[in-house]
């Protein structure tokens, strides 16, 4: 529970923080900046490589798929009986259909069920959350407010996402024993975003 508590203190410093201008306004980017780039690939690097595979991780991958699939079919249907925009419609897909399965989702993984789903968390978060943003939704964004954005483009950012190839790199590390020394680096790259059990 101390990451749950955690996260609440944070959201409540960070909203503090903004309004008496204690931090400057871009303190938000360096933040994530940090945490997509260093530590979240730390843990996924640590996390996903510790799981045994089963046929039942498939599903929570594909929830994240089916909840946005369904979400924006849901909104179309609503959308077309009350006469809303094509971007109205997109607008409420994206924002109600997807969830912040990372950086909200992982401390609640861990809160309820223990650090132990931390890595079947990160697989549910990059293979169905994001690829479904980064597949499915970046392309609808872009279609319904007329931006033209090459598939290369939505391939590129794909495949440069540090966490996402992170876990894959973890998936294909499964054979191989880290040394005692990347364990103590990864955890500690890690914690600095505080998901250690």
């Amino acid at each position: 529970m101390e990451n749950f508590a955690l996260l609440i203190v944070c959201f409540v410093l960070g909203i503090l923080f903004r309004r008496l201008r204690i931090v400057p306004e871009n303190a938000a980017q360096t933040v994530n900046a940090v945490i997509i780039y260093f530590s979240l690939p730390a843990v996924a690097l640590f996390y996903v490589h510790s799981l045994s595979f089963k046929a039942e991780y498939l599903a929570p991958v594909l929830m994240g798929w089916i909840v946005f699939l369904v979400g924006w079919a849901f909104f179309a249907v609503v959308g077309s009986r009350l006469g809303w925009s094509r971007k109205t419609v997109a607008c409420l897909a994206l924002t109600a259909a997807l969830g912040n399965t990372s950086f909200v989702g992982l401390p609640l993984i861990e809160a309820f069920y223990g650090s132990g789903w931390i890595g079947v968390g990160l697989i549910a978060d990059q293979g169905g959350t994001f690829l479904s943003l980064a597949l499915i939704g970046i392309a609808l964004a872009a279609v319904t407010s007329g931006a033209n954005l090459p598939k290369r483009d939505i391939l590129r950012r794909l495949l440069t996402f540090p966490p996402f190839l992170a876990t894959l790199l973890a998936v294909a590390l499964l054979p191989v024993t880290y040394p005692g020394w990347l364990d103590s680096l990864l955890v500690k790259a890690g914690s600095m975003w505080g998901y250690w059990g």
